[in-house]
């Protein structure tokens, strides 16, 4: 006992001796007592040497926050808010929630030994605001939006607070749109004995026709027919084919000229009328005439003729039909005649391009 006293005793004249030579940081009085500017634990002075987590936390700062700290050997305990002590707050535990002006901040709690300090892990506190999106909500005109616990009326955006799970607030959102009944105008046909499905009738004749719709949102949909007699199309259809071919005419196989007619239905359109005309062309003959000399040839479309007579020759014409050519060869064979003339001793003659001035035989052949 003696001992422990004579303990307190040094230590608390150390305490008085640097007390008179300069300022000491008071570690739990909220002050500036050092005049550094720094207070309490934000001082170097009041660190202290081991950090321990909290031994609970508890709740929510929206409803009520428990903050626990636990130290078997602690002498004292004292909490703090961003590393200033707070009054009168000397227990194991702090209780916080959010009606506690300026209440976020960074909480620990200091437990002050025999032998020294130690000190919790800092927690931060925060109150969060939620915030949920609902979206477009589509109703039709009139009808009411209902929102646990408010109703809507008009359309446009949409907001109000409630409480989270959590007891802080919580701001809802959401776009009312509301759709207004339509009305359309179709104009369409149908064919004499013919039917039309409008709804969930079955219309054999013309008129105006109206039909209330439930759309995909819900809202009706007003739909007025005008039904109209439909027009039987025409189809005007011009082909050549050469003689010997085939033209197939909507399943009808055709090899002479001349027009033809045929209706044809498809579904939902009235009858459709093809009407066409066939022209069939013939081969074309065409005669000619060709001569050669003797012991020559003829050549005609690539062909080469050394022998008189007549020929046919099958050509394709312009249009894709047969085009026969008659041709009929000649053999020229050559004409001898015999002239005779006389000229005196030391005269000339001209024949044929050609100057004699002496007695003979001359020959000239010409080529035609």
């Amino acid at each position: 006992m003696l001992k422990s006293k004579i303990r307190s005793f040094w230590i608390f004249s150390l305490l008085t001796i640097c007390s008179l030579v300069a300022a000491q940081e008071n570690c739990s009085n909220g002050i500036d007592d050092d005049g550094d500017g720094l207070i309490d634990l934000n001082d170097t002075d009041c660190e202290c040497g081991n950090i321990l987590p909290l031994t609970e936390v508890h709740g929510s700062i929206c409803l009520a926050l428990r903050l626990r700290f636990i130290d078997d050997e602690s002498l004292e305990y004292q909490w703090y808010k961003d590393g200033i002590a707070i009054t009168d707050e000397t227990g194991s535990k702090i209780i916080l929630n959010k009606f506690i002006p300026n209440v976020e901040g960074t909480y620990q709690a200091v437990s002050t030994r025999a032998t020294g300090c130690i000190m919790s892990e800092p927690y931060e506190v925060e109150i969060h605001s939620h915030r949920t999106d609902l979206g477009e909500i589509r109703v039709c005109a009139g009808d009411t939006v209902f929102v646990d616990p408010y109703f809507f009326v008009s359309p446009g955006p949409k907001s109000f607070d409630v409480q989270a799970t959590d007891g802080c607030d919580s701001t809802v959102r959401l776009q009312v749109v509301m759709d207004q009944a339509t009305n359309n105008e179709i104009v369409d046909y149908i064919c004499p004995g013919g039917t039309y499905e409008f709804g969930e009738e079955i219309l054999t004749d013309i008129g105006w026709y109206r039909d209330t719709l439930t759309r995909v949102s819900g809202c009706d949909s007003i739909v007025q027919l005008q039904l109209q007699w439909g027009d039987y199309p025409e189809v005007r259809i011009n082909e050549s084919i050469c003689r010997g071919q085939t033209y197939d005419f909507l399943g009808e196989v055709l090899d002479e000229s001349g027009d033809y007619a045929s209706a044809v239905n498809y579904p939902g359109v009235c009858d459709t009328n093809y009407i066409l005309t066939l022209n069939v062309t013939e081969p074309s003959e065409t005669v000619l005439s060709g001569t050669f000399c003797a012991g020559g040839s003829y050549e005609y479309e690539n062909e080469t003729y050394g022998v008189a007579g007549s020929y046919e020759v099958e050509l394709v014409s312009h249009d894709g039909c047969d085009s026969i050519i008659l041709l009929e060869l000649v053999e020229l064979t050559a004409e001898e005649t015999f002239e005779e003339e006389v000229i005196c001793q030391g005269q000339e003659l001209e024949w044929y391009g050609a100057t004699y001035n002496g007695s003979g035989f001359y020959e000239y052949i010409e080529e035609i």
